[in-house]
């Protein structure tokens, strides 16, 4: 997956093998950066254990998921959660800036001027 969305435009001129260059090592920074892919690396579930990094938790012997957060990369978080998660989320919401709103399933979410 490519983040920069204009990568041809960029690397159709001047000096193409440097710019090239540039965008690999932007777009691999982006990537790693990425909220969305660092959550779906971190979070697993696996039958009914969920881990998160080196934690795990068998959900046999919880009660309720709820998801709460608020800031810049939570949606993307949420989503990856979801995806993980899916039916195991029993609720909750997130606080997102205005213009990031998108539709979660099992999460609300509502924008804010300012999270």
């Amino acid at each position: 997956m490519t983040y920069i969305k204009n990568r041809q435009e960029l690397i159709s001129h001047g000096y193409k093998k440097e710019r090239e260059a540039a965008l690999d090592i932007i777009d691999y920074a982006l990537q790693m950066v990425d909220p969305y892919r660092a959550t779906k690396e971190l979070v697993h579930l696996d039958s009914r254990t969920l881990s998160v990094g080196q934690l795990k938790f068998n959900l046999s012997q919880r009660g309720n998921i709820y998801v709460f957060g608020m800031g810049k990369a939570t949606f993307a978080i949420a989503k990856a959660l979801e995806e993980i998660l899916s039916e195991n989320i029993s609720g909750g919401i997130i606080i997102v800036k205005q213009g990031q709103a998108g539709t979660l399933h099992r999460i609300k979410v509502r924008e804010a001027s300012h999270p």
